[in-house]
């Protein structure tokens, strides 16, 4: 095994013998743009005069694809591009300068003033410092110990892609990326709540309502942990401060989570999963009693990752190395399970491949959440799919499970995220499941579509309901009891939709799975969820599942609790098999006994199907008294 000091030794000899720049790989560039990073003692004053002097800069853009602190410039003419750029590293205000980079299909592919490295095993960050030192870079941020953020600084004389391609070259490290920007898209957008009345597309997945439903099964009290990785969650009537955790704001770099006014992303998919439930019957008569919600018991981890909204370009700071901090930080911080109701969509110019410090922080959340039996990581499959037809990432990375929607008809909706890897394999589709939901409620002022899904809005007058960013000033909010007289409760969405509503469903199955056994790993939580999913008959049968447009079909709660729960008769709360569930069964099958609720199934030892019988007594039996073969769990068979 190498020592410190033979690395250190062995990177001087290294950095001695390479070249200073080896196999440029920079993308292509608009010679009509620039961007530029000014000093941050420099006052916005001071850079508008600079810029103004700059007589080959035509303006300042708008343009949201820069971060890192860098602005957008036109310029005049393309003629001697990169002579220009390295020119304007020579005025003392400016940091930084970089090419107006552009992807392969001609949209904006920026890079900020930073890059990511994942070290193999064995390599040391000294090894990594002794690189820093030798460019003049800074260390950054380190989300996991073996993948780190190196820094660009003025001092380098470098542009990012050529220290990235000087990485490349380099042993001991596992990948190298820049740490890219912005693209992250929220796929549903028009979130509010309430009323079970209006919870349709909730209801579809629990069972019977009021009579056999998945919070019939006994012992479903457990807290259970979900991260919600979205725009912020804040306390609620209906989601009180005791279920939230305090989490970290990565979008914006400060230890508030909260939700920005007029935004409720976060508020919507954390409403579907966890809102209270209320049991006195008198508080059908409450409007503040709100909505139904997947598991009433679970814990909100509050995990703010995503910008505010277009309006939000100049204070939100995520990339790729913050998204990775976000997913490392939910699962280090106690999360069971990861609701992501975001991707990169297909405005995304950067392949999956290229994502390699987000790959790597699903990876760890995959093989240590949980204290080893790893996390499962939920994410829509995005609202694309009429314009590219695919699943998008990080939904079809291969440690994620991927949601798409259909309505509440079983129908597949067109925008709904499908179809086989784009990326990969043809043949091989990477969409799991799918869950009703609404219209994808999106906030292109074009798109008047809006969702119907109820769901938690953020109270009063600070969320989306009657006066969001995006509000459709000829639309109209009705999210309340109907009239007469039409009323309107802003504490709500009643507007949600696309691909982010379905997903919350899908989190919160994955929570009352945990809540019934905690010691289910990713991959079993995963293969129940697909195993136990409705396949409605008139999505036809093309021969293998999963489909293209269903995935493994509808998800379902009840059906995915029950198939953990054959021998458990009696429905007791400590789950534990024993005499009681004997003597239940016998009494059912002999004395005309009350049947095994809130299933027979329940009864069902050997998975067998059918009527339950002799056989299935004599199985328990064999299993209690004489060794005989263990009670079949998962058990997928459900009639």
């Amino acid at each position: 095994m190498l020592t410190s000091r033979t690395v250190l030794v062995y990177a001087g000899l290294l950095l001695l013998a390479m070249p200073l720049i080896a196999g440029a790989r920079e993308p292509g560039y608009d010679s009509l743009k620039i961007t530029i990073r000014f000093d941050q003692t420099v006052s916005v004053d001071q850079q508008d005069s600079i810029v103004a002097a700059i007589g080959r800069i035509a303006d300042v853009l708008d343009d949201y694809h820069v971060y890192h602190g860098f602005m957008a410039c036109s310029l005049t003419t393309g003629n001697g591009y990169i002579n220009f750029l390295d020119s304007l590293r020579g005025i003392e205000e400016i940091s930084l300068v970089e090419p107006y980079y552009i992807s392969e299909i001609g949209t904006p592919s920026l890079v900020g003033a930073s890059f990511c490295v994942g070290l193999q095993p064995g390599t040391t960050l000294e090894f990594v410092d002794s690189l820093i030192a030798h460019y003049d870079l800074e260390l950054g941020r380190q989300p996991m110990t073996n993948v780190a953020e190196i820094i660009n600084t003025d001092s380098s004389n470098l542009r990012l892609w050529q220290l990235v391609d000087t990485f490349l070259t380099l042993p001991g490290l596992a990948f190298v990326q820049p740490n890219y920007g912005p693209g992250v898209e929220a796929d549903g957008y028009r979130l509010y709540d309430y009323y079970h009345d209006f919870q349709p597309h909730l209801k579809k997945v629990i069972g019977t309502f009021d009579s056999a439903s998945v919070w019939d099964f006994a012992g479903m009290n457990r807290d259970v942990v979900v991260a919600v990785l979205d725009r912020g969650v804040d306390e609620h009537e209906d989601l009180p401060s005791e279920r939230i955790i305090h989490g970290y704001d990565f979008a914006h770099k400060d230890s508030t989570p909260t939700p920005e006014w007029f935004t409720g992303h976060g508020m919507a998919c954390a409403g579907i999963i966890a809102a209270s439930h209320s049991t006195d019957s008198i508080s059908q008569f409450v409007r503040s009693s709100g909505m139904i919600s997947m598991d009433p018991f679970v814990s909100i981890l509050n995990v703010k990752m995503l910008c505010n909204g277009p309006g939000d370009i100049f204070d939100c700071v995520i990339d790729d190395m913050g998204r990775a901090e976000a997913i490392t930080y939910a699962y280090k911080q106690g999360a069971d399970i990861l609701s992501c109701s975001w991707s990169f969509g297909w405005t995304a110019t950067v392949k999956d491949t290229d994502r390699v410090a987000i790959n790597w922080a699903l990876d760890s959340a995959y093989e240590f959440g949980r204290n080893g039996r790893g996390c499962p990581h939920i994410f829509s499959s995005g609202n694309k799919g009429e314009q590219r037809y695919a699943v998008s990432y990080p939904a079809r990375y291969e440690k994620c499970f991927a949601v798409g929607a259909i309505d509440l008809d079983d129908d597949h909706y067109p925008w709904s995220g499908s179809g086989p890897d784009f990326y990969g394999d043809d043949t091989i589709v990477v969409l799991d499941i799918v869950a009703p939901s609404a219209g994808k409620g999106v906030f292109d002022p074009e798109d008047t579509i809006y969702g119907d899904v109820w769901t938690l809005d953020q109270m009063d007058t600070l969320g989306l309901n009657d006066g969001g960013y995006f509000k459709d000033t000829n639309h109209t909010w009705l999210c309340g009891p109907p009239g007469p007289p039409a009323t309107n409760d802003n504490n709500y969405n009643c507007q949600a939709g696309g691909t982010s509503m379905a997903v919350p469903l899908v989190s919160g199955t994955a929570a009352l799975l945990l809540s019934r056994d905690s010691t289910l790993t990713v991959d079993t939580v995963y293969q129940i969820l697909c195993s136990s999913a409705v396949w409605m008959p008139e999505w036809g049968w093309t021969g293998f599942r999963p489909d293209s447009n269903y995935g493994w079909g509808r998800v379902d709660a009840f059906r995915a609790v029950l198939s953990i729960s054959h021998g458990n008769v009696d429905n007791s709360a400590d789950m534990q098999v024993d005499i009681g569930d004997l003597v239940y069964l016998v009494d059912y099958m002999f004395t005309e006994g009350p049947a095994p609720f809130p299933s027979v199934r329940l009864a069902d030892m050997d998975c067998s199907g059918g009527v339950i019988d002799m056989d299935d007594a004599t199985y328990l039996i064999d299993w209690m008294f004489t060794g005989g073969p263990e009670i079949v769990n998962p058990c997928y068979v459900f009639e």
